[in-house]
């Protein structure tokens, strides 16, 4: 019996910089961008994190590429 996974959501995090905590840590927060298309470039991705992140006052921190499969059988295919 054989799966293989097809991706069935892919979704862009942008990870920025929220102000100080109490003890002088900064603080991170993260806007998700749902229905990302599967098959953007990692290099698409992260140009588009940063623009998104140039409207921001906060600054950019990181970006992540989520993606959920699905394992489907493939001997049903």
């Amino acid at each position: 019996m054989a799966y293989k996974e097809e991706a069935r959501k892919v979704s862009l995090r942008i990870n920025y910089e929220n102000g100080l905590d109490d003890k002088g840590e900064m603080r991170t927060r993260y806007k998700t961008i749902k229905d990302v298309r599967a098959d953007l470039s990692a290099d698409v991705l992260g140009q588009t994190a940063k623009m998104i992140a140039g409207f921001m006052k906060d600054k950019l921190v990181s970006t992540s590429k989520i993606v959920e499969y699905d394992l489907v059988d493939g001997e049903q295919l």
